[in-house]
């Protein structure tokens, strides 16, 4: 990758009006499927980078999905880890995610303290990364697995507060996470809190089912939305994405 992976976020966030991301969750694609969605996301222009990671791999088989990706796809491939077995120095940059909006304190610390020397052996562009959940009128894997409560979806101040919290402790990126299968994505009026609140680029994913939240969400101040859990069972949605000009969000 020739340039770093938050540079071409906030370019992309100003020249083209912003990135879109696919997830790809290793415990829910087979290999084959990572070679279809690779090719998708090679050719459809609005998609820049994929996600790789999940709540729980049971294989440890991180490096065959990213050798199987970059046979068929150049665009970066970042790491979205919920474990350090999920860490790789094939991947072109890792998203050090740290659970701000919970208090469980293995995902506030112990386990970064756990995959530090790890995550230093690597040699990849490591981003610190303020990791908020928002309740998505379900149980998530994230809110299963981190034993975590999610912030409940009409408190903006808070999700904007929890966002420029982290923001000051020295993060680099803003994700906002509904959850996987989320009912509901994370609104545009929080989105627009945490704009008007922070500098740092914000991402945003889960419950992402329509090209027209993928716009509102741009609209509302997303640097990057992620789309997964509705690609995994609609594929077709590709075809909806080929086509899409996201530069009108500018």
């Amino acid at each position: 990758m020739s340039r770093r992976f938050l540079d071409q976020i906030i370019e992309n966030k100003i020249y083209r009006g912003g990135s879109i991301a696919v997830l790809i969750d290793p415990e829910k694609t087979t290999v084959d499927q990572v070679k279809f969605i690779a090719q998708k996301i090679e050719r459809i222009e609005c998609i820049s980078f994929a996600f790789l990671g999940g709540s729980y791999i049971a294989d440890q088989s991180t490096d065959r999905w990213i050798e199987t990706f970059k046979l068929f796809c150049s665009k970066p491939l970042v790491l979205f880890p919920g474990d350090d077995s999920q860490l790789s120095d094939k991947a072109d940059a890792l998203l050090l995610l740290n659970l701000i909006s919970g208090r469980n304190p293995r995902y506030l610390i112990e386990k970064h303290i756990g995959a530090a020397q790890k995550i230093k052996s690597l040699k990849i562009e490591t981003i610190s990364t303020s990791y908020i959940l928002i309740d998505g009128h379900t149980c998530s894997s994230v809110q299963y697995f981190t034993q975590t409560t999610p912030i409940p979806s009409h408190l903006d101040a808070v999700v904007a507060n929890t966002a420029l919290a982290g923001e000051l402790i020295g993060h680099k990126l803003i994700y906002l996470e509904a959850g996987s299968g989320a009912l509901m994505p994370v609104s545009t009026q929080s989105i627009k809190k945490v704009r008007e609140s922070c500098v740092n680029p914000i991402i945003v994913g889960g419950g992402i089912k329509t090209t027209d939240q993928i716009l509102d969400h741009f609209k509302a101040g997303a640097s990057v939305v992620v789309i997964g859990n509705h690609i995994e069972k609609n594929p077709d949605f590709f075809d909806a994405l080929e086509g899409l000009n996201i530069g009108v969000c500018n």
